[in-house]
């Protein structure tokens, strides 16, 4: 299969009636060239919008990426994973356990023929998806390997398309957001310490540091999504684990943010965090970006507001996603489970190195 002459090839992902392919040549000026879907109703309705179209009719998972595009570049891939099932209307609840890991193929996709864009639609459903899909894989490992206990960690992802930004969480990861020198908005951890001013009663001897949540932990996660938040010429993006912000503070994690460019701001950190940490330290793991919006207008570098990240934006702490039915609210007994959990693991571990 060729794309044109210099330019590569426009795929939609997941195909439906034609309707998105429709938006991307108004858009573009340039047909789709490949329509895929399981679907033979889709593909008939499909091909009837779009005749220039090559349609491949395939289950998503038989279908390989290098060889459905016949080797041939790929300018953008349009995925719109369906989240009939697992919309917030519809509680969260899926009618079909396959639909969630559908997440996973865009990432397929993007790993072997690497496009040059990536639109996803159902942004916060993805994010959702890649989280839970990536525990109960750790749990099958632990399954597998005949583990006494699983593999934890914790989680933070954005994804950043038409110029906005929407991320996930779970546990004490963190996404930064600085605008102008000064810090926007931060992911608040799954810590006593973040996210209530005290214990409750009866909890008031624990480490309010400790975390109540994780991936690969016997309990539900508790997980937080935002976004999408509109980005500004000259926004900063990082993701960074705790063994960065532990160590070194957080105007300091700013002021390297607003006052270098990200090449020299992201080892500066690190290279501080790991100085810090010394033989004790923590993994010191970081990526970093910075908006960059074409033929700017001065007004985009207005005063700093918190207003901006308000206005349409959405955000939700979910525990245990859509596995059952929603619980939005932090349970303290759910909670003292885990850390219970998480000292007990630390405790068996103790006893296997004596």
């Amino acid at each position: 299969m060729s794309a044109a002459e210099g330019r590569g090839l426009i795929i939609d992902l997941f195909a439906g009636g034609g309707g998105a392919s429709i938006g991307i040549e108004a858009a573009l000026g340039r047909r789709v060239d490949l329509a895929i879907n399981h679907d033979a109703v889709a593909m008939a309705v499909h091909r009837a919008n779009h005749p220039e179209t090559r349609h491949l009719e395939a289950d998503i998972w038989e279908v390989k990426p290098s060889e459905a595009t016949g080797g041939a570049p790929v300018d953008l891939l349009w995925a719109s994973p369906d989240c009939t099932h697992f919309s917030i209307a519809k509680g969260n609840v899926p009618r079909e356990q396959g639909i969630r890991s559908l997440a996973w193929v865009v990432i397929d996709w993007a790993r072997e023929v690497r496009p040059r864009v990536i639109f996803l639609e159902n942004v916060q459903e993805f994010l959702s998806s890649a989280l839970l899909a990536a525990h109960h894989q750790i749990l099958r490992y632990a399954t597998e390997k005949g583990m006494l206990d699983t593999p934890r960690t914790t989680l933070v992802a954005a994804v950043v398309q038409a110029g906005a930004a929407s991320w996930i969480h779970c546990g004490d990861s963190r996404l930064y957001m600085v605008r102008g020198g000064e810090l926007l908005t931060r992911t608040r951890d799954h810590s006593y310490l973040e996210l209530r001013n005290a214990p409750p009663p009866g909890l008031d001897r624990i480490n309010r540091n400790v975390l109540f949540t994780c991936l690969g932990s016997p309990t539900k996660p508790v997980f937080s999504i935002a976004g999408p938040v509109a980005l500004q010429q000259g926004d900063r993006i990082m993701l960074c684990s705790d063994g960065l912000w532990s160590t070194v503070a957080e105007k300091d994690i700013v002021h390297e943010l607003g006052h270098k460019s990200v090449d020299v701001a992201v080892p500066d950190l690190v290279e501080k965090a790991l100085r810090l940490g010394g033989d004790s330290g923590d993994n010191v793991t970081c990526i970093a970006l910075e908006w960059e919006t074409p033929d700017v207008l001065d007004s985009t570098r207005g005063s700093i507001s918190t207003d901006t990240i308000s206005d349409g934006v959405f955000a939700s702490t979910v525990q245990s996603g859509w596995l059952d039915a929603p619980n939005d609210e932090l349970d303290d007994a759910a909670i003292e489970r885990s850390i219970a959990e998480i000292n007990e693991a630390i405790r068996r571990s103790a006893v296997r190195k004596a």
